[in-house]
């Protein structure tokens, strides 16, 4: 094979490879249009790393039981899911000592019920 005829397909795949990526950007479930363009910028501008990233994060576009199982088209990815869960996990924990607190110290406070 010669050198010429293997960077030509070397660059063919290349940009097979962004053309994909690209296209997991378009139909990425929940992201705005100012991530879209960054993320394409970052597969255009910088094609490998830029491509097999994207497409690392938005692998569930392609992923047949991903599309059956989500809820609605703008489902969070796994990733913010994550995040939130773990937020909203907390914020729960801090609801309930607080509201715990609440009842003791009223109930510290009260003569049994009866006012």
């Amino acid at each position: 094979m010669q050198p010429a005829s293997l960077f030509q397909g070397l660059v063919i795949a290349l940009v097979f490879l962004n053309v994909v990526a690209t296209g997991a950007l378009l139909f990425a479930p929940g992201a705005s249009w100012r991530q879209v363009a960054a993320q394409a910028a970052v597969v255009w501008l910088a094609p490998v790393i830029g491509a097999v990233l994207v497409l690392h994060v938005h692998w569930d576009v392609f992923s047949r039981t991903s599309r059956l199982s989500r809820l609605s088209a703008r489902a969070p990815h796994l990733y913010v899911t994550q995040t939130l869960e773990a937020d909203a996990r907390a914020a729960d924990h801090a609801a309930r000592a607080v509201i715990e607190h609440e009842v003791v110290d009223t109930l510290s406070h009260s003569d049994g019920g009866g006012h």
